[in-house]
């Protein structure tokens, strides 16, 4: 969409705080309650994959997806014999996992098969546990409720440009901005598109998990762990988020941003994994522009903010408490 208007002079960046802001139950933790209590295999299936996850790994959802326990899976998968874990699959995935299995049957009888079909395995799992969880979170997005006209208490300037990051109609619902402009990164309900993940490589992630532990583990006595462990380090990367791919579809709306003068960023987290949006909004608008950053917590957010200013330059900006 090519939404070049130079009527419009004001852009607002509008974060996941936003909706948190008007008592909605959109965050992660929100998340993680409703798939306890409505898709709990997924749940179970992202723990004993992932770990132990603490209240901060979901605070950092999408960060966490990059981040999970090197030995629990990887040991599960390279310990169990062959009709061990076809037992399990079965249990998960009904006949595509007995089927799965099926396919390694033959080859389950030396070292190195061994080996290969716990990658296989580990492949297998992550798989799934990406469409099931994306799914569910879709699900999830979906019911999340918008509240009445007495929760509207930000004074927006409706005749703005709006890029958000949130799934709901927030903007069009309580505010009443019109659909033309409001543009959706990430998706949203009415799509059905829902875009989640972290920022990092499979080899970044590889690198990091060396960094972190030390793997003392004779080669000759690997039963498949590594080879599982690298495995889920290449599915993970599926977890990645697109940005340069989205900043690029939404190229036409970026370049529309010339003629803005002023920017205002609310309920924003300034993560690592969305910063790139925003060094593009800067570098359509320029440094000198008038930029209102927007922070909830002062120990996190509010140094976020200003060192998203500072390393960006910024010459007009101000931080206001959202």
């Amino acid at each position: 969409m090519n939404l070049f208007n130079p009527e419009i002079r004001k852009l607002y960046v509008i974060g996941n705080g936003f909706d948190k802001h008007h008592g909605m139950k959109c965050g992660y933790c929100d998340f993680k309650e409703w798939l306890k209590s409505n898709r709990k295999n997924v749940y179970e299936n992202l723990i004993r994959i992932y770990g132990n996850l603490t209240d901060d790994w979901w605070s950092k959802f999408e960060e966490s997806l990059s981040d999970f326990d090197p030995d629990q899976f990887p040991s599960e998968v390279a310990g169990a014999t062959f009709f061990e874990y076809l037992r399990k699959l079965e249990e998960r995935y009904g006949k595509e996992g007995r089927s799965f299995m099926d396919e390694y049957e033959v080859e389950n009888k030396t070292i190195s098969n061994r080996l290969n079909r716990a990658a296989a395995i580990a492949d297998f799992e992550m798989g799934h546990l990406k469409n099931d969880l994306c799914k569910a979170f879709g699900d999830w997005a979906k019911k999340i409720k918008i509240p009445d006209a007495s929760k509207r208490d930000c004074d927006l300037d409706t005749t703005a440009l709006f890029f958000t990051f949130n799934y709901t109609r927030t903007l069009e619902d309580l505010y009443k901005i019109e659909e033309d402009l409001v543009i959706h990164l990430h998706g949203s309900v009415d799509d059905g598109v829902f875009v989640i993940g972290h920022n990092m490589s499979a080899k970044e992630m590889m690198e990091r998990d060396l960094d972190r532990y030390a793997y003392d583990r004779d080669p000759d006595d690997d039963e498949g762990e590594d080879f599982a462990r690298i495995a889920m380090f290449n599915a993970a990367e599926e977890f990645k988020k697109p940005v340069s791919e989205i900043i690029q579809d939404h190229s036409a709306d970026f370049d529309s941003l010339r003629c803005i003068e002023e920017v205002e960023v609310l309920g924003f987290s300034y993560s690592q994994i969305d910063r790139p949006y925003l060094d593009r909004i800067i570098k359509e608008t320029g440094k000198d522009i008038k930029v209102r950053l927007g922070w909830h917590d002062e120990k996190t957010d509010k140094d976020k903010a200003e060192s998203f200013a500072r390393e960006l330059e910024l010459s007009n900006y101000e931080l206001i408490k959202f």
